[in-house]
């Protein structure tokens, strides 16, 4: 494999889990709806974060929202002190990894997001990494998502084996074949690209103000045209959402 194919399941997967299950939950929250039930709204733009703290702000919030009130508050919280809020950190994080599966992929993936998440509070308090802090919000977002990204990693992987080679891949892999790495995976690419293109304007808010301004005559050719594509590139597969395995 080139290095671009490595990049590209890497980013693929990251904009994958996040589409799969931002949809269905927003599937659950219009069904909802429909029977005057309110839901909270499960993703609030999470690939915008500018920390990992904020990043879970954003993603998955009423998984947040336990863990947060059932496994940190109980193990003190930010109550006595940096050192015992640190592990209490670790230990929630860890264990939110666990919850998705009995396995050391899911570990290190909690304990990754704990370690990122413990940097972000004692950032403003060490001199050393204070400067992070002033960083500008672009370089920020990007830096998050990358972490988050390479972190999916062991999400994924079904072993810590199969997780190193995917994330030494592009570091290691040949680029010189990069013309044609990225003329045989124009789709994907072009996929990646729309998504960050439109994820800044990804929100319920904005959804309900365009569908109260825009004409019918333009929302349902523009929904039709929307529903061919996805059955039109869907065709022939039927995979279940990933979260469904949890």
């Amino acid at each position: 494999l080139q290095a671009l194919d490595y990049l590209i399941a890497i980013y693929g997967f990251s904009l994958q889990i996040f589409c799969d299950f931002s949809g269905y939950t927003d599937m659950a929250i219009g069904l909802a709806i429909s029977l005057r039930i309110r839901l909270p709204n499960n993703f609030h733009r999470p690939y915008a974060a500018v920390s990992l703290v904020d990043f879970w702000r954003r993603w998955h919030v009423t998984l947040s929202r336990w863990l947060r009130d059932y496994l940190y508050i109980p193990l003190g919280g930010n109550r006595r002190g940096m050192p015992r809020q640190i592990g209490a950190i670790l230990i929630t994080m860890v264990l939110g990894g666990l919850w998705h599966g009995a396995s050391w992929t899911f570990a290190l993936w909690g304990l990754l997001h704990g370690l990122g998440i413990a940097l972000a509070h004692l950032m403003p308090k060490i001199p050393i990494l204070s400067a992070g802090v002033a960083l500008p919000r672009w370089v920020k977002i990007v830096v998050i998502f990358h972490f988050v990204s390479f972190a999916w990693i062991f999400f994924r992987a079904p072993d810590l084996e199969v997780a190193w080679r995917i994330l030494s891949g592009p570091f290691v892999s040949d680029w010189a074949g990069l013309s044609i790495a990225a003329s045989e995976n124009i789709f994907p690419i072009a996929l990646i690209a729309l998504f960050f293109a439109t994820h800044g304007i990804d929100g319920h808010a904005r959804i309900r103000w365009a569908l109260a301004r825009i004409p019918k005559t333009i929302f349902w050719p523009i929904m039709i045209s929307l529903w061919t594509m996805a059955i039109t590139i869907s065709a022939g597969s039927s995979s279940a959402f990933i979260y469904f395995d949890f």
